[in-house]
């Protein structure tokens, strides 16, 4: 999908979006204007190869019930990292939705990039990511899909982290989504919502999509701290030319500390599961 075609028709889906699933977008001109930019982004980056058509087919797959367990999402605003799941599930049953989209004259016309140019557009991604980190962009939108930028990293082999490592940071991501979840509800619907969230953690019986949500926040956690390890080295870039700067992201001491009483009460299945 080129940039163009994207810039030009991405208002509309998103508009379609909103329609099938209740979401919207904050009304604000500027805050409108701010998250289509950063989607435009998202998608070129990590979605490049299914047209606009196809992202909305994927959330009409998903309100029917196509993947199995519909990904909802708690809340009234459609954020960056609710479309990523939907689009995630949806790649992963592409093959055999395939005869579904071609009878809708949805196939993608662009041919597929090779693997050394989705790497290399992962890599240019990470670098203008760190950009905006070193140079105080980030927004709310902008971290919403830190974890995207994490598991490019992780696959490139960039970040060097052990199991341990990796449990504390869920351990921290999890406290942080429990005290996320005690704040108070915009509406009705969404506090009985979460209500069952908090039941569904009483009850050790948590959605795959809210574990997953606990992870993206562990993976987020990760990277901020790794790119506080960079900053620290005024190092300006992740990758230069075919130089890679490793580090290993060390919890900041203070989350370290927030988090300890906390992690005695989570499970030895959560934590391997964590690490995973």
């Amino acid at each position: 999908m080129s940039t163009e075609v994207l810039f030009k028709g991405l208002p509309r889906a998103l508009n379609q979006i909103g329609v099938i699933t209740g979401l919207k977008v904050e009304s604000s001109p500027e805050f409108a204007r701010a998250f289509a930019q950063e989607v435009s982004i998202f998608l070129y980056n990590h979605y490049g190869i299914l047209t606009l058509d196809e992202i909305v087919l994927a959330f009409r797959l998903n309100a029917s019930g196509e993947y199995g367990d519909i990904i909802s999402h708690y809340g009234q605003n459609l954020t960056i990292e609710h479309i990523g799941r939907v689009l995630v599930q949806y790649k992963q049953r592409r093959a055999k939705l395939a005869v579904k989209i071609q009878n809708q004259e949805k196939l993608p016309e662009a041919p597929r990039p090779t693997s050394s140019a989705i790497d290399e557009e992962a890599r240019q991604f990470a670098n203008e990511y760190y950009r905006k980190y070193l140079t105080g962009e980030m927004t709310e939108i902008t971290i919403s899909y830190a974890h995207l930028v994490y598991n490019d990293l992780d696959r490139f082999g960039v970040l060097n982290l052990d199991k341990e490592k990796k449990i504390g940071y869920y351990k921290e991501a999890l406290l942080f989504r429990k005290k996320e979840l005690g704040l108070p509800a915009a509406t009705k619907d969404e506090r009985k919502a979460i209500n069952k969230l908090v039941q569904s953690y009483l009850e050790k019986q948590v959605p795959v999509a809210e574990k997953e949500l606990v992870r993206n926040y562990a993976r987020r956690l990760a990277l901020l701290d790794y790119f506080k390890a960079l900053k620290g080295k005024d190092i300006k870039k992740i990758f230069e030319d075919e130089r890679i700067h490793e580090g290993t992201p060390t919890n900041e001491a203070g989350r370290q500390e927030t988090g300890k009483g906390e992690a005695k009460k989570n499970s030895t299945s959560q934590q391997e599961e964590a690490a995973n």
